[in-house]
């Protein structure tokens, strides 16, 4: 199980303590962590139509959803390490499910938005780009977090490329594999391989990282990003403009944080 110490507290207090007992409930039966990486991208799905259709009700249903989401997305790791380990394309479909959790939520928060009668014109243009910014940035803010986890983790005297070397793992295993999905989640794997191998140089070149500057760092990691686009969905249930929790806090507090960081040796 990764160290809980490089998580985001989020994770580390709330969704990987539901998710192990998730995971004890789910040992005895035939339910694999594939299948789990499914349930928890139809979750985060389902979310975002929750979202989209705006009513109030659906709103808290679609904040439930997004907390299933990121539990379950805790478990399937979980789960497969206590069978034994996963397998190539579960790797795969996990980081797949990721990326279709977070589209599917941003997607359905603008088109709630836009679909908000109550509000004008002008002010639903405003919180789509501002949405829609957050999004951007949620994706640069995350490798932000990645790079600094990577430097607090050799700060700690761990290897921080762990899962360099399990991604690499999986490419020569999917080389061998002449399928046609083996070779779409080649490409794939293979840029985000190049990634974290940049990422896990530098970590073993760069200054140690203080345990403060790290968990300054939590707050641009993408968990805690989705639970607050969860929370202002949910808030706006109540008042439409409440929406703007999200874009205030990933574009205000988020590049703030980046700037404080960035200005570290």
């Amino acid at each position: 199980m990764p160290n809980p110490l490089t998580e985001e507290p989020l994770d580390r207090y709330l969704n990987r303590p539901l998710a192990r007992a998730v995971t004890w409930a789910l040992l005895p039966t035939p339910v694999s962590a594939n299948q789990v990486t499914l349930v928890a991208a139809l979750c985060g799905v389902a979310g975002g139509v929750a979202f989209a259709l705006a009513t109030p009700t659906l709103r808290l249903v679609g904040f439930l959803l997004v907390g299933a989401a990121l539990v379950l997305d805790c478990v399937d790791g979980q789960l497969a390490r206590a069978r034994g380990g996963g397998s190539p394309y579960g790797y795969l479909l996990d980081g797949a499910s990721d990326y279709v959790i977070s589209l599917s939520l941003h997607v359905g928060l603008i088109i709630g938005i836009w679909l908000m009668p109550a509000l004008s014109f002008e002010w639903r243009i405003e919180a789509v780009v501002g949405i829609l910014l957050s999004g951007l940035m949620m994706a640069l803010h995350s490798n932000v977090f990645e790079a600094i986890k990577f430097r607090y983790r050799a700060t700690l005297g761990e290897d921080p490329g762990q899962h360099v070397k399990r991604q690499e793992e999986i490419l020569a295993s999917l080389a061998a594999d002449r399928g046609i999905p083996a070779r779409i989640g080649q490409a794939g794997l293979t840029a985000y391989h190049r990634g974290q191998m940049r990422l896990n140089e530098r970590a073993a070149e760069g200054k140690p990282v203080p345990k403060s500057a790290f968990l300054l760092s939590t707050l641009l990691g993408p968990t805690l990003r989705l639970t607050v686009l969860a929370c202002a969905g949910f808030a706006a249930a109540f008042h439409p403009r409440a929406v703007m929790i999200y874009p205030l806090f990933a574009l205000v507090v988020g590049n703030i944080v980046y700037l404080v960081l960035r200005r570290r040796p």
